[in-house]
Formats: structure tokens, C-alpha cells, sequence
């Protein structure tokens, strides 16, 4: 019972803080710029005084602005974010644009996360349980070094390598052809192939994950294709999240494994390995999942400087058009949706405390 009045408490207070997290959103735009712009087309600009007078009173633009503020919540609670005028989107929803664009930053970023936990979850019980003094020391500096490295960097490092690599195949095997699939550049190779053709034309659902569309098309070559564009920019990603949850796995084993259950089952003769995976990592698994959780909160600005160097069509590219162009509803609809993302994800890691650990919910 307490434990279910906590996630309804919890639910409650998301409704002020989403609240707070609007105004101030919808206050620093109506600052930054001119609230008209939204309801024109930059080409319109500047207007007549008129059609100008005219525009701002059709559309409340001169209300009191708690006025305006209560429609802007309206707008957004019934999914109407605005248009979005940003590099020739012509007065495209923003909310159809986000929805094209988050698909394919989640499989990015959910790539990145799940390699991320297959390594650095090992590879921190690894250096735990060693008695190798330099292997840890090792693992200290490369995780330092590692972390201080931005991930644009090593992505356009990692780009720089893949094209010359794939520039010396054209030219060693006389193809020219050879470049175009480098993958590099957007989630397929555009230049070869097409998004499935039977989910274009109705034939199928699309989910907007590019290797799960192409499975139902069934397109094998566009599936291989665009696994290896996905795990360029994954891996580019996961290298600086894989440091931090070992490390993290690591600090949290070492304490575990003083505790005196540790040394019974070990007295016991229990094995190595039912003592690691069954005892000390589930108990070590509230502060894993703790960096796990803000990891993944926080592969978002990661995953946006690495979509702008791949091109990637996903959230990144959709803000970055945005500020080019100045476009205050395409910047106001990534700011709220990451927000609104970024709490949910704290709120479900919240929820999950109390299933990993049966003291919590007490």
C-alpha cells in the first residue's frame, strides 16, 4: 500500500513540475523572438502594418500574456505543438516532425545503451573480482581518458577513417560506386535503395525503426544496410557510456563483496559464481541502475552531436534546423518533448527501485 501511494505521489508531482517546465519554455520564446513568426512563412516577411495588426489579432497575439500562456498549454495538451517553418518545412506540424524524428534517435539511442550494459556491466564485475593492482590502475586511466573524450570528436574521427577507407576500396578496385555505401551518412545507403516500398504505400505498418520496417517488408539488404549505418554512431556513442558503467559496476561489487553474506556464502562453499551473479550483483544492482538511469537520460545530448556529424535524421537534426532557422515552435517542441522524456525515464527508474529491492516498497 505505501508503495503504490509513492508512484501515485510521484504521478501528482509531475503535474506542477510539467507545468513550471512549459511556462518557463513558452517565456523564454515569446522573449527571444517576434510570437507572430510562427503564423507566417519567413518568405512573407517583413509584413504591411496592416496585415500585420490584422494577423495579431486574429491569432490573440495581443492578449495579456497569461491568456496567451493558457492557450499555448491548450495547444500542447491536445497535440497541437505548432508549425515548423525551419529549412523549407513550409508550416509542417512539429508534432509530426518529432514523430518521424524520435524513432530513429531511439533505435540509435537504444543501441548504444544495450551494448553499453552488455560490456561495462562484465567488464566492471571483471575488474572487481581481479587481484591484478595494474589491470584496475588500467582500467582507472582509460575510463578518465575515455570520459574526457566528446563524442563528436571521436565521430568525426571515426567518420575521417571510414571514408578514406572506403575512398581507397573505389580506387583499388576501380568502382566509384564502392563509396556510396560507406556508411557514414543518414540510416541507409539513399543513393542504392528506399525505405520499404510496401510500408510507403500503405501495405504494412511503419514503426519508424528502420531495421524492424525492413523485417516486415522483408527487405534483407536494406536490413544489412542500415545495421551497419546504426552501429557506426551506436558504438561512437556507447564508448563513453560503457566507461562510466563500468566503472560505476565496479565501485559498487567492491563494497558488496566486503558485506559479511558475501564472506558466509563463500564459507559455505557456495560457487564463484552463484556468489557474483546471484548474491552481490543483485544487491549492487540499485546503484548500477541508478547510473544506468541518468546515462540514459543523458544519451540524448550525446545522441544529438552525433546525429548532426552521420546526418542521422533523428532528434538532433530536427533542433539543429531549428536554431539555423531560428524556428521558435521546432525549438520549443524538442525542448519539451526531451524534458518531458527526460522525466519520465527518472520516474520509471523511481518505479523500479521498489522491484529490484523488496525494502524500498516499505
Amino acid at each position: 500500500m505505501k508503495y503504490r501511494n509513492y508512484v501515485i505521489k510521484r504521478l501528482i508531482l509531475l503535474i506542477p513540475m510539467l507545468f513550471g517546465i512549459s511556462f518557463i519554455t513558452w517565456y523564454l520564446s515569446d522573449i527571444a523572438g517576434d510570437p507572430l513568426a510562427p503564423y507566417v512563412s519567413p518568405n512573407q516577411l517583413p509584413l504591411p502594418e496592416e496585415l500585420e495588426a490584422e494577423l495579431r489579432e486574429r491569432y490573440g497575439l495581443n492578449r495579456p500574456w497569461p491568456v496567451r500562456y493558457m492557450e499555448y498549454m491548450l495547444n500542447l495538451l491536445s497535440g497541437d505543438w505548432g508549425n515548423s517553418y525551419a529549412l523549407g518545412n513550409r508550416g509542417i506540424p512539429v508534432m509530426s516532425l518529432l514523430q518521424t524524428a524520435f524513432p530513429a534517435s531511439i533505435e540509435l539511442g537504444l543501441t548504444a545503451m544495450v551494448i553499453a550494459l552488455i560490456v561495462g556491466v562484465p567488464a566492471g564485475i571483471y575488474t572487481a573480482r581481479t587481484k591484478r593492482p595494474k589491470l584496475k590502475t588500467f582500467v582507472n586511466g582509460v575510463s578518465i581518458t575515455g570520459m574526457a573524450i566528446p563524442s563528436f570528436l571521436l565521430a568525426i574521427i571515426v567518420q575521417y577513417l571510414i571514408v578514406q577507407l572506403f575512398l581507397g576500396l573505389g580506387r583499388t578496385f576501380h568502382d566509384s560506386y564502392i563509396m556510396n555505401w560507406a556508411p557514414y551518412h543518414y540510416r541507409y545507403n539513399i543513393w542504392q535503395l528506399a525505405y520499404p516500398r510496401r510500408i510507403l504505400f500503405g501495405l504494412l505498418p511503419t514503426t519508424g525503426f528502420l531495421l524492424i520496417d525492413s523485417l516486415l517488408a522483408p527487405d534483407l539488404v536494406l536490413f544489412i544496410d542500415g545495421f551497419f549505418h546504426l552501429i557506426t554512431p551506436a558504438l561512437i556513442i556507447a564508448v563513453s557510456q560503457i566507461l562510466i558503467i563500468t566503472r560505476i559496476t565496479r565501485n559498487a561489487m567492491v563494497e558488496v563483496l566486503k558485506e559479511d553474506y558475501i564472506l558466509l556464502a563463500k564459507a559455505k562453499g557456495l560457487p564463484e559464481r552463484i556468489i557474483i551473479y546471484r548474491h552481490a550483483l543483485k544487491n549492487a544492482a540499485i546503484q548500477v541502475t541508478t547510473i544506468v538511469s541518468l546515462v540514459l537520460a543523458n544519451l540524448l545530448s550525446g545522441v544529438i552531436f552525433v546525429e548532426v556529424v552521420f546526418s542521422w535524421p533523428g532528434l538532433g537534426m530536427f533542433m539543429l534546423a531549428g536554431v539555423k532557422s531560428l524556428d521558435m515552435p521546432t525549438i520549443n517542441g524538442f525542448v519539451v518533448f526531451s524534458t518531458l522524456l527526460y522525466v519520465f525515464i527518472n520516474l520509471a527508474v523511481d518505479i523500479l527501485y521498489g522491484l529490484i529491492d523488496p525494502r524500498i516498497r516499505t
